[in-house]
């Protein structure tokens, strides 16, 4: 698999720092910080997936770049996540679901 570098965090030394990948058919890899367990019991999440937690700067800034390359499979705004709503704490991200 065919990897492109798209995002790595500033000042990282490491190669242990969150990082956003394009794989070849377009999709986007996220790397980022293991979530504790008490963290991921909180989350509902489906066998076959997985949660990681990333600085909110870090995807703001990505979400940012995708609005200036003017993408198609852009989130056109930090809230505009379907029937969800990214909500962004000095920590990271949390997801909050909103009414449909």
């Amino acid at each position: 698999m065919k990897l492109t570098l798209i995002q790595s965090t500033l000042n990282c030394e490491t190669s242990a720092c969150p990082t956003i990948y394009k794989d070849e058919a377009g999709n986007y890899i996220i790397q980022g910080f293991i979530l504790k367990p008490a963290e991921k019991a909180a989350i509902s999440i489906p066998e076959g997936e997985d949660a990681i937690r990333v600085p909110a700067d870090f995807l703001q800034k990505f979400i940012e770049k995708m609005s200036l390359a003017s993408s198609p499979a852009l989130i056109r705004s930090p809230y505009d996540l379907r029937h969800s709503q990214l909500k962004t704490e000095s920590h990271g991200l949390e997801m909050v679901e909103t009414q449909r």
